[in-house]
């Protein structure tokens, strides 16, 4: 009987670890799931809708705040109706270098408070657009917009 237990034990290997076949199908099972976690989430499709929804609230604000200055005899003729629209200037930034390079400014006198940017614009424009239609009312829009959403608003 001894001797069928030594040799038995001789056989028996004594497991201390994970060995690397268990490794290697833990990292590729963990793999798999990352990656149809990031397919089913879509950070790129998110962040895009995020930065559209804030271009809404810019839009809105620019209609509310800067649109009632047109209605002004003094402000009006700098908008005339019908034409393309015309890029916003920063806040902050000199008259002279918005009109070198063609944004329309809005006077601190006239608006105090600071235009907001849009989330992708560059340079010294915010990103958004100011334009009257045929029929007088003023028409900002966010050409910057993604996902071929139109983003525009009427007052």
């Amino acid at each position: 009987m001894n001797d069928m237990t030594n040799e038995h034990a001789r056989y028996q290997v004594k497991k201390g670890g994970w060995s690397i076949v268990e490794t290697l199908m833990v990292a590729s099972l963990v793999a798999i799931l990352l990656s149809i976690a990031i397919v089913v989430v879509n950070p790129v499709a998110r962040l895009s809708v995020t930065r559209n929804a804030e271009r809404w609230g810019h839009v809105n604000i620019i209609a509310n705040e800067i649109a009632p200055l047109f209605a002004d005899e003094d402000y009006a003729p700098l908008l005339p109706s019908g034409e393309a629209p015309v890029r916003l200037c920063r806040s902050g930034v000199e008259s002279a270098i918005c009109a070198a390079e063609g944004l329309f400014v809005i006077p601190p006198a006239r608006y105090g408070g600071v235009l907001p940017v849009d989330p992708l614009a560059s340079g010294n424009g915010t990103g958004y657009a100011l334009a009257r239609d045929i029929l007088g009312r003023i028409v900002v829009s966010a050409p910057l917009s993604e996902d071929g959403d139109v983003i525009t608003v009427l007052r």
